[in-house]
């Protein structure tokens, strides 16, 4: 709460700015790199599908397709791995950074608290 109305709010949504560019990069390379691996999926499978019976037979496509799904599965795996892990990564910086920055608050809080004399105690009036 005490972040919030402190001057590292800025701060802050600058921080989570840059981890959303980050893990939007991330996902458009990834996104990129399984279009591409379906784009050579595509084009072998069309290949092959040419050469039936000339030069490959219904074992080999089936190969092929076998070792398309499990490229696919693997990529995505890896995909799904990255993602989680950048994830972890900024989740765990994020809370370092507010631990840090609400404690030195805490710090000057209580520095401040130092400086200021006690009230003295209140007198009850005898009425």
């Amino acid at each position: 709460h005490k972040l919030i109305h402190s001057p590292a709010l800025e701060t802050l949504f600058q921080l989570e700015h840059t981890y959303s560019m980050a893990m939007e990069e991330l996902c458009v390379s990834l996104q990129s790199a399984k279009k591409a691996m379906k784009d050579r999926h595509q084009t072998e499978l069309k290949e092959a599908m040419q050469g039936l019976e000339v030069t490959t037979d219904d074992q080999d496509i089936n190969v092929m397709m076998r070792r398309h799904t499990q490229e696919r599965e693997s990529c995505d795996q890896r995909c799904a791995d990255e993602l989680k892990q950048l994830q972890n990564t900024q989740r765990m910086e994020y809370r370092e950074w507010v631990c840090k920055v609400h404690e030195d608050l805490m710090k000057k809080a209580n520095e401040r608290s130092m400086f200021i004399p006690d009230r003295p105690p209140l007198q009850r009036s005898s009425g």
